[in-house]
């Protein structure tokens, strides 16, 4: 018997509708530091459930600022990029009969901030692949931590423990 992985999550669409991308001096080889912002919409979105579909969705906005620096006290700036997505994550209501909806909403959330933080990273070493850097990745991140981190920014606990 073949064992499905494939995740009950749909990514609906994902689009970048801003995104600047801009270098500084020439590319030095030697120690590279960075700093890495998210941003996730304020109110916190809401899942919206579609009788006609017999699904629950969650649109979201996703915004990436990632700075590259030549040097290790971040002074010397050497690439800058800042990324903004819209998407659409939904699942199916029979996968979440049992889960509350709270639940759900930190399910769907950190979905669709791994689904499109992964389409800003194919972007981001598409673009840098013809800059004079090379190829840049950005690093990988843990969506439910990035959440939990937000919902304590704004003085609230909107991420719950159970995942």
């Amino acid at each position: 018997m073949m064992t499905s992985f494939g995740s009950p999550i749909s990514l609906e669409r994902a689009s970048i509708v801003s995104a600047s991308f801009n270098t500084f001096g020439e590319h030095r080889a030697g120690e590279r530091t960075f700093s890495l912002n998210l941003g996730r919409p304020d109110p916190r979105p809401l899942q919206v459930h579609d009788d006609l579909s017999n699904r629950t969705s969650l649109d979201y906005q996703l915004s990436v600022r990632y700075s590259l620096y030549a040097d290790g006290n971040q002074e010397d700036l050497s690439l800058d990029l800042t990324v903004v997505l819209l998407g659409a994550v939904s699942v199916a209501d029979d996968d979440i009969i049992d889960i509350p909806e709270a639940q759900v909403l930190d399910w769907l959330e950190a979905n669709a901030v791994s689904l499109l933080y992964a389409k800003a990273r194919a972007y981001v070493e598409y673009i840098s692949s013809m800059s004079p850097f090379g190829t840049c990745s950005l690093p990988t991140i843990d969506p439910y931590a990035f959440l939990e981190t937000a919902a304590t920014e704004v003085g609230l606990s909107e991420a719950s423990d159970e995942r």
